[in-house]
């Protein structure tokens, strides 16, 4: 007898938007919220998951790291 509650959890850091891949639409998400942060009223695991050097702040460092991500993913 197995019982599966929920499903795994497929995304990786720098995955903002939760399709599963690291992309140029991530860095779009990202960018779209350090402007507009009004515009996200759940934010709480986009921020985690965006949230690439660890400092609890949402910034253009955390979208260079993200472009760093991509680029080197072969």
């Amino acid at each position: 007898l197995s019982l599966t509650i929920g499903s795994e959890f497929p995304n990786t850091i720098g995955d903002a938007n939760f399709d599963g891949t690291v992309d140029i639409l991530d860095i779009v998400q990202l960018v779209d919220y350090i402007i507009y942060p009004q515009d996200y009223y759940d934010w709480n695991l986009m921020f985690f998951m965006s949230d690439i050097n660890e400092d609890y702040l949402l910034n253009i460092q955390d979208v260079v790291l993200m472009v760093g991500l991509i680029l080197n993913n072969d």
